[in-house]
This record gives structure tokens, sequence and C-alpha cells, in this order.
């Protein structure tokens, strides 16, 4: 199914998710602001507490720490508190799909760059090594 950017919540994203096999969210640190992907988040939680078995829902934290996104911490306090100030119903379902969402398995970006930057120092280091060693020869 393909969904264009900026399709509502309705039946075509709820299709989407169901229909889906693995689905990966990913939090940004600004991803409270957009109450839209706080009621797609919202979604993917309540199918995945029904079908668990039927689909691999991951996480991936972009510049945020998990544990601002499972207790509603740093931006997503203060987004969080912007859209209870506009009187959003939604507020407490979307606290609950966010630290739900905080502890599905998944990935924080910043330990993979690390490592992966620590794995290129390795490979430079090596290939210094290995350049003096050549021009020795």
């Amino acid at each position: 199914m393909e969904l264009k950017f900026g399709d509502k919540i309705d039946g075509g994203l709820i299709d989407a998710i169901t229909k889906s096999r693995v689905l990966v969210v990913v939090f940004p640190k600004n991803y409270a602001s957009s109450t839209w992907c706080l009621d797609e988040l919202w979604q993917i939680v309540r199918y995945n507490e029904t079908a668990k078995e039927l689909y691999h829902v991951r996480a991936l934290f972009y510049d945020v720490e998990p544990s601002v996104v499972r207790h509603c911490g740093g931006n997503y306090k203060k987004d969080l508190d912007k859209h209870e100030e506009r009187g959003s119903q939604e507020v407490s379902n979307w606290k609950k799909a966010l630290a739900k969402g905080a502890h599905l398995p998944g990935w924080d970006w910043n330990n993979i760059a690390n490592e992966a930057l620590n794995q290129l120092k390795d490979l430079d280091y090596a290939l210094q090594a290995a350049q003096k060693f050549v021009l020795r020869l």
C-alpha cells in the first residue's frame, strides 16, 4: 500500500499498518511536535498489542536518548505540554504510546554512529600502519 506525505490517519494508514510485517519507528528529537507522528505511533502500539505475533516493530532513536522518549522529557515534554495547552485530548494516549515505543527492541543511532566511527578510526590506523610497513620495503 502506498501512502503519500501528509495523508490523514484514517483507514488507509491503519490498513497499511495492519498489512505490514515489519515497522520501524524513527524517534528524532522533534518527534513529539507532530500530532500525525503521535497518532501513527498510537495506532502502531495498539495493533502491536493485539497482533504481536504477526509482525515486528522496531525503534530507532535518532539524536535523542531512549530514556527521554520513555519518560517524555526534554523536547518531548515541551511539545506534549504545547499539545495539551491547545486542548488536545489525545496527550495521555500519546504518552502511553511513547513509553511503550521506547521499550521496543531497536537501535540508538548515537551508539551505532559511535561504533561505526571507532571502527573507521581502527581501520584508518591499520591502513596507516600498513602503509608505513610497505614504504619500508
